[in-house]
């Protein structure tokens, strides 16, 4: 997730930028109008803001609050998961135990027909 703060100034060499989130700072002041999560988590949802100010702190300025919600898995989607890892593990089983009784199966027939009683 990438938020861009974006202001038109006369001089935008001399700008400084930091981010907040619910009110706290999460990324300092920098030249960079840009802040970046490389993986959202729950706990990135929030109100973000982002201020900008002059090198030399004479002017100052706050942008709206823009709501991120992050949404997580659902409930469903976790017992999605488990249901269909267990159905796969039983599938495996069923086709383990099919393979060793087939096996079984052709080596009990190889032995009673390879020492068959003559009559």
């Amino acid at each position: 997730m990438t938020l861009t703060c974006n202001i038109t100034a006369r001089d935008p060499t001399n700008l400084l930028f930091a981010f907040y989130r619910d009110g706290e700072m999460v990324q300092g002041f920098s030249s960079s109008n840009k802040y970046r999560v490389q993986a959202a988590k729950l706990e990135n949802s929030g109100n973000y803001t982002c201020e900008v100010r002059t090198s030399n702190n004479n002017v100052k300025k706050k942008s709206r609050v823009l709501h991120i919600p992050i949404i997580g898995p659902t409930s469903q989607t976790y017992w999605q998961t488990i249901l269909i890892t267990c159905l796969s593990v039983l599938l495996l089983i069923v086709v383990i135990l099919a393979f060793v009784f087939r096996h079984k199966l052709v080596q009990a027939l190889r032995k009673q027909y390879r020492y068959q009683p003559k009559r």
